[in-house]
């Protein structure tokens, strides 16, 4: 009888270990599948300047936002009325959210580089130059 009782115990005791285990299976390779995307596509945003005042008016001082409010929930805590100036002309500040390696590197600098063609003035047409390649080469094209 005692024997009996114990058996089933312990089945249910194994039934309960097996979910466990196939949660923490689950929870690791979910955790692996993000980190993996992550390295793939790495996010980064492009910053701009907010003059903020203290309770003193002589006191202020600028911080750094991102200029864009779409994307990730850091960027969503940008108040929605707050004016953000860009920075000095022919100055960019990026700040990458993810690691930058090897991998990803390429697929960082090409978007960054398209947005600086996008948003700033150049003295040559740079449309038919390849992402990547110096402009000293460029000129031999």
């Amino acid at each position: 009888m005692v024997s009996a009782h114990f058996s089933v115990l312990y089945a249910s005791c194994s039934t309960w270990a097996h979910i466990a285990l196939k949660g923490i299976y689950t929870s690791i390779i979910a955790s692996i599948v993000i980190l993996v995307v992550r390295i793939a596509r790495p996010r980064g945003s492009v910053l701009g300047r907010v003059a903020v005042h203290g309770k003193d008016e002589k006191q202020s001082r600028e911080i750094y936002v991102p200029m864009e409010r779409t994307g990730s929930s850091r960027e969503a805590l940008v108040h929605p009325h707050l004016v953000v100036d860009p920075p000095l002309p022919g100055v960019i500040i990026f700040r990458p959210e993810e690691s930058v390696l090897y991998p990803n590197a390429v697929l960082l600098t090409s978007g960054l580089f398209e947005y600086i063609k996008q948003n700033t003035r150049t003295g040559r047409d740079t449309s038919g130059i390849p992402v990547g390649l110096p402009l000293p080469l460029a000129d031999r094209l």
